[in-house]
């Protein structure tokens, strides 16, 4: 497998972190390795196909397997920045939404597990300020 990671270069250090553990998952996945290394070395008469293009598949596929996808949804990834789904993305546009709020990158491979994780260190940094706050006004 050639790991011609170049493509994520240009990319924000979030979005290429989330790419890459993406494609490391699905690489994880039954069938799913042979597939991959397909994509990215080529077959005869079929060439290559560019690392990014690989890794944002591998993270649409992790994506819908950890959020339980029907195949008619789309995940979020694959959502249109302007909010123009159907109702059965709804949901899904509205957990990108979360996604971008939280700075997270639309490749993440558990978009609820981040969130989840998020919304914990942010409740703990709040507490440590709350209890710091406190110990100065006890001194006081």
């Amino acid at each position: 497998m050639t790991d011609d990671t170049d493509d994520a270069d240009d990319l924000h250090p979030v979005d290429a972190d989330a790419l890459r553990r993406g494609l490391e998952i699905a690489r994880r996945e039954p069938g799913r390795r042979e597939q991959l290394d397909s994509f990215l070395n080529g077959e005869p008469f079929i060439p290559a196909r560019p690392w990014i293009e690989v890794a944002t598949f591998a993270a649409q596929c992790v994506q819908g397997r950890a959020l339980k996808l029907k195949p008619w949804q789309t995940a979020p990834c694959n959502l249109p920045a302007d909010g123009a789904v159907g109702d059965d993305d709804v949901g899904g546009q509205v957990l990108l939404n979360q996604m971008i709020d939280a700075g997270l990158s639309i490749w993440e491979p558990d978009p609820m597990a981040a969130l989840a994780a998020k919304a914990k260190s942010k409740a703990k940094r709040k507490a440590k300020r709350l209890a710091k706050a406190a110990a100065k006004s006890a001194a006081q």
